[in-house]
C-alpha cells in the first residue's frame, strides 16, 4: 500500500477500500485484511451506544425475563399417579365443562400440570390427619402395595 494511503485517517481508509471494492477491483490479501479489521473496530466502536438505546427502549420483556421466582423440582411420578391425573382431567372435563369453560377460560386449561399445582395449594386446606394419611398412600403406592386408585 502507498505512503498516501497509510497518511488517511482510519475512516477514509476504510471509505477507501470499500470505493474500490464498490469498483470491481479484487482487494489484495493486505487490504482485505485490513478492511476486515477497520470494519470490525468501527463496529466495536458504534455497537456500545446501539445498545445503550436498546436498553432505554425496552418496554416489553415478556417471555424474556421471569416474572416470578422458579424453583424447579424434579418430580418422577409412577405410572399409577399418572394414570390418576388423566383419570381426574377427564372426569372433570366431562362433569364440568362449563365451569372449567367460564371460571378458567377455556378446556386446554385443565393439564397435569395444573392439576399438581391445584393439588399443592390444596394442601393448605388439608387437615395434618388427612395429609399424613396420604402420604402413606404415597409410600404404599412407590413400593407397589397400595390399594387405592
Amino acid at each position: 500500500m502507498s505512503s498516501e494511503f497509510e497518511l488517511l485517517a482510519p475512516k477514509e481508509q476504510l471509505a477507501y477500500l470499500v470505493a474500490l471494492e464498490e469498483k470491481g477491483e479484487r482487494l489484495k490479501p493486505k487490504q482485505r485484511a485490513l478492511k476486515n479489521r477497520l470494519e470490525k473496530n468501527f463496529d466495536l466502536s458504534v455497537t456500545p451506544t446501539l445498545v445503550e438505546k436498546k436498553d432505554v427502549v425496552k418496554t416489553n420483556l415478556f417471555g424474556k425475563v421471569s416474572t416470578s421466582n422458579v424453583n424447579p423440582k424434579a418430580v418422577r411420578f409412577i405410572q399409577k399417579e399418572r394414570d390418576l391425573l388423566t383419570e381426574r382431567t377427564n372426569t372433570l372435563l366431562i362433569n364440568s365443562p362449563h365451569a372449567v369453560v367460564e371460571r378458567l377460560g377455556s378446556l386446554k386449561a385443565v393439564n397435569d400440570t395444573s392439576l399438581i399445582r391445584a393439588a399443592v395449594l390444596s394442601l393448605i386446606d388439608m387437615s395434618d390427619e388427612t395429609l399424613i394419611e396420604y402420604l402413606k398412600q404415597t409410600q404404599l403406592n412407590m413400593i407397589g402395595s397400595g390399594n387405592k386408585g
